[in-house]
């Protein structure tokens, strides 16, 4: 349902214009259109789909990505045995004149949170701090040593977790469950270079395209990376209640 201004003619001159065609089937006919800047192609993102679930008390980690006003926020789980991901929560901000006056419910964010602490296993999660910093402070008193900072987009370490997720997918490191948000926020994204490397960001800045999820889900694959080098294999508190029935 394009706006009454989106008219045949206006798509052609924008075809015709500067933007790469790839960049135009995305903004303005809603598809996955591949180009030289786009992060991850279709075919790629398909290899990690795999037919599978999170189940509760299974041992992750939790990657969030958060906003206040006209974005998205997401909440990202990644499982240590296999690397699946899984959103737990995404909230976006409606497109056009509904999304006008919106703000991410803040206190749905927080149950969120507190529900995967206390549903699944989290050996980490690390957390995108701008807009968020009160919260992710709280979080990091709930739960010590867990919650941790990540650092920003123009940060060297955020640089090597976009490489290691990219060269990753291919080779079955790390899966997802075929979700369509995320699947969605994957094929908006694009990569663009800064000193530290490789970096996704949105077709432009104002984009109304989210990525969001993307960013969470790299961020949640890279605590699983860490933790997994760090040894650990799930909180003390949750491993001793779990009952092995013989």
């Amino acid at each position: 349902n394009p706006a009454s201004w989106i008219t045949e003619e206006y798509l052609i001159g924008k075809a015709l214009g500067a933007l790469p065609e790839a960049s135009v089937l995305q903004l303005h006919a809603g598809v996955w259109a591949e180009g030289e800047d786009q992060w991850l192609t279709s075919d790629a993102w398909a290899l990690g789909h795999r037919h599978s679930e999170l189940r509760p008390g299974d041992v992750i980690t939790l990657g969030f990505d958060g906003s206040r006003v006209s974005d998205a926020t997401a909440l990202m789980a990644c499982r240590l045995r296999d690397g699946l991901l899984a959103p737990i929560r995404v909230w976006e901000c409606p497109e056009g004149a509904a999304g006008r006056f919106w703000n991410v419910p803040r206190k749905e964010v927080d149950a969120a949170v507190a529900s995967a602490f206390e549903k699944y296993d989290v050996t980490r999660m690390y957390a995108d701090p701008p807009d968020w910093r009160s919260e992710i402070d709280t979080w990091a008193l709930q739960w010590p040593r867990r919650v941790i900072e990540f650092p920003p987009s123009g940060d060297m370490r955020r640089g090597a977790a976009v490489a290691r997720f990219t060269t990753e997918i291919a080779p079955g490191e790390l899966g997802h469950t075929n979700d369509p948000t995320l699947t969605r926020h994957i094929g908006n994204a694009i990569r663009s270079k800064n000193r530290h490397g490789y970096r996704i960001t949105k077709p432009a800045k104002l984009s109304e395209r989210k990525i969001d999820a993307a960013v969470a889900a790299v961020i949640a694959y890279e605590a699983r990376c860490d933790s997994i080098a760090a040894g650990e294999t799930g909180t003390p508190e949750k491993q001793s209640r779990k009952v092995t029935f013989h």
